[in-house]
């Protein structure tokens, strides 16, 4: 999890401030990422006494599993040795029983014209499964990630609902998420 380390703080502050869209009783999903592991750790934190969370990833449900009023459910299958994330036919079954009403995703890439992307193909494969089934979907990512376009595709920027980034973000950008209707938070 070397990744935890860059930007940390800017990724604790991305994490606070999507706990702010958690509520009693939700059905969330993270998928694998540094930045959604520690959304992980703020909701352990937080006053929240009643959630349910789908994962693909072995060390956020680790983190999870023994927060009292949290019931986790693993999306499993073969691990990816360095993400720790679940991947395959089996994950993409479990995500397709289940709606889901917030997705908290961790990109590697962020780019008006390439949208939203992955480093691996098995990952944006999950990915886009759990987007399809989430009625609310927010990127959080850290703002190195803006610009860049990764291999494997996710999702073009307007199918996200909402954005949480640290500060540093170009406004061009910003106002182009904007113009096709993402909100943009910026901590």
């Amino acid at each position: 999890m070397d990744k935890i380390l860059k930007c940390r703080e800017e990724k604790e502050r991305i994490a606070k401030k999507a706990v702010e869209y958690i509520q009693e009783s939700d059905f969330i999903a993270l998928t694998g990422g540094s930045t959604t592991f520690q959304l992980a750790l703020s909701l352990i934190e937080s006053d929240i006494t009643d959630l349910t969370i789908l994962t693909n990833s072995i060390n956020i449900a680790a983190k999870l599993i023994d927060r009292k009023g949290f019931r986790v459910i693993v999306a499993g299958g073969p691990i990816r040795e360095k993400s720790y994330e679940c991947v395959g036919e089996s994950v993409l079954e479990t995500i397709n029983q289940y709606n889901i009403g917030k997705y908290f995703l961790g990109v590697n890439g962020l780019s008006i014209r390439g949208g939203i992307s992955m480093s691996n193909i098995e990952e944006s494969t999950v990915a886009r499964a759990v987007l399809k089934k989430s009625l609310m979907n927010i990127v959080i990512a850290d703002n190195t990630k803006v610009g860049h376009n990764r291999m494997g595709h996710i999702c073009e920027i307007g199918d996200i609902d909402l954005l949480i980034m640290n500060k540093g973000v170009p406004e061009k950008f910003k106002k182009e998420l904007e113009k096709v209707g993402v909100k943009v938070r910026l901590v």
